[in-house]
């Protein structure tokens, strides 16, 4: 009768620590140290023997199993990822002497990442892993929850009159920062630049594997593309698998029984987490090798305004690998790139055999120099905002669906994403935004990716509003004064209708209102921020 311990680990304040700066390099290197805190840490630091073929890959052995009376595992990772890893052990102690030795690794390697562990035990043989309601796994996360809840709020040391502060964190400076002068830093962004050289390898394995080598990835912002003469704009793009915890609950429900239960059960999740995370990659390769075909084609380029050195890409993944997506880009391409990147998943979850998995995305485009962590967080809450129209809008008989919604903060922020809507975008007619809309067609449903795409490029290259800007913003002006003022518009400059599209409400497109929706205003304002990636001219 096998007793275990269960372990999991999670890494805390993954937001404040990425994105709290606005320099490219330590946020690409705070990534990587928090992949590295629940994966390469954790491979190193663990008993032996284990059943981890690759400290650096992190390759698991699916052969060796814990359980049977013949293994002689100290540990077995079930899986690793996404700032979450969870591990059987033989033995109790040897899983706190794990968790103290990961915690002293950290402190040194990444200050200031904040790790959680919780510990149950499972008797193997009477005690399910799966169930969704009574597993012990569901007893490991719950625990781990409180162990989140009741942490005593940890405050980072200051330091003394004499000493020097952070230019980044604020915190005491303990180095000056390897390239560039008269620049202290504190032990956090010394961590972060240092792991930006791992990350570079890391990223260059898995990321852009079918590019030429010649083709570079930025690690500043202001290397993105900015136009000569013109303010630059970064996106901050957040995407986020559609139902994954449903998909583990269903799993688990799967296998309620314990003993060689638990063990299907291990397989499963190990085998989910694993075409998850390789689909995620190739969906983040597809959308790169697309951009990387752009800008190697210069009629786009002169087109487009985009002034980049040869072989840059304008983009960065931050946060990859498992169905939760964090990259940026210059603020033009958010949209076009998060439309990309969710159709490919979608393709390749498929192709790797998890039907009907979808995800969603959040796009704040903000200037460059705006506060990243804000930048990030909008971007959160614009995911969030695309996730709950999927549920508001599917019908019981629909299957999941990929949408994804954004904002333009060409002058700030000020609030939260419903308070700037409210103050913003919303007059006596009803909401100026269309947004979130849905990636497909789908049913009777208008507000899709493929109008938006359809209505914005026909204002920006259409015969009828080409070059035609006052024209536009008159029309801008005119659907905050609602259907009368739009009919007042057309009227005047003698046009029949504004530009159609797919299954748009009839009088849409001649009152630019539909039910206290506007259809056009959206478009409008995205004209300077969405640019395809294909040339209107063609050519190189």
């Amino acid at each position: 009768m096998p007793k275990f311990t269960l372990t999991a680990l999670d890494v805390s304040g993954i937001q404040r620590y990425i994105f709290n700066s606005n320099r490219l390099q330590e946020n690409v290197g705070a990534s990587e140290l928090v992949h590295r805190a629940t994966n390469q840490f954790v491979f190193q630091n663990l008993p032996s023997p284990h059943n981890i073929k690759n400290n650096e890959t992190g390759e698991l052995d699916d052969s060796l199993l814990i359980e049977v009376k013949e293994s002689n595992l100290a540990a077995e990772v079930i899986y690793a990822g996404g700032g979450n890893t969870l591990i059987l052990f033989k033995d109790k102690g040897q899983a706190k002497s794990f968790v103290t030795a990961l915690s002293q690794k950290l402190l040194i390697e990444a200050p200031g990442l904040e790790l959680l562990a919780a510990h149950v035990e499972v008797d193997w043989d009477n005690q399910p892993l799966g169930d969704s309601q009574q597993g012990r796994h569901k007893a490991v996360m719950d625990e781990l929850a409180r162990v989140k809840n009741r942490r005593p709020v940890s405050a980072s040391l200051l330091g003394l009159g004499v000493t020097a502060s952070c230019q980044s964190t604020g915190l005491a400076a303990v180095a000056m920062h390897p390239h560039k002068t008269d620049y202290p830093i504190s032990a956090e962004v010394n961590g972060k630049l240092e792991a930006v050289e791992l990350a570079q390898k890391r990223f260059k394995a898995l990321i852009g594997t079918g590019l030429p080598g010649q083709f570079q990835f930025p690690l500043e912002f202001d290397e993105f593309g900015r136009s000569k003469g013109e303010i630059s704009y970064i996106a901050v793009v957040h995407a986020d698998g559609n139902g994954m915890g449903a998909r583990i609950r269903k799993m688990a429900d799967k296998h309620k029984n314990a003993g060689d239960e638990n063990r299907k059960y291990i397989q499963a999740i190990r085998d989910f987490s694993r075409k998850i995370n390789q689909a995620s990659l190739e969906a983040l390769n597809d959308t790169i090798s697309v951009l990387a075909a752009a800008v190697a084609n210069k009629t786009w380029l002169k087109e487009n305004k985009f002034s980049i050195r040869e072989w840059w890409l304008p983009f960065r993944p931050l946060v990859f690998g498992g169905d939760d997506v964090t990259f940026v880009c210059d603020g033009r391409l958010g949209l076009t790139l998060a439309v990309h990147y969710l159709n490919a998943f979608a393709q390749k979850t498929a192709a790797h055999g998890i039907n009907g998995a979808y995800a969603c995305a959040g796009i704040a485009v903000v200037k460059t120099h705006y506060p990243f962590a804000r930048a990030y967080q909008l971007a959160e809450q614009l995911c969030s905002s695309a996730k709950n129209y999927v549920r508001q809008t599917r019908s019981s008989l629909e299957e999941d669906f990929s949408a994804l919604d954004w904002h333009f903060a060409a002058s700030g922020l000020l609030g939260s994403l419903d308070e700037i809507r409210a103050n913003q975008y919303e007059v006596k007619e009803g909401k100026l935004y269309l947004r979130p809309v849905r990636l497909s067609a789908g049913g009777a449903n208008w507000r899709t990716w493929p109008n938006f795409s359809q209505v914005t490029q026909d204002f920006n290259r259409g015969e009828q509003w080409a070059d035609k800007r006052n024209k536009v913003m008159a029309l801008r002006q005119a659907l905050r004064g609602g259907e009368v003022a739009v009919s007042q518009f057309l009227k005047a400059y003698e046009i029949k209708h504004l530009p159609a599209a797919d299954k748009l409400p009839t009088c849409l497109p001649t009152t630019g209102w539909t039910d206290g929706i506007c259809g056009y205003f959206d478009p409008i304002e995205a004209m300077d921020f969405f640019v395809p990636l294909e040339s209107s001219a063609g050519g190189n």
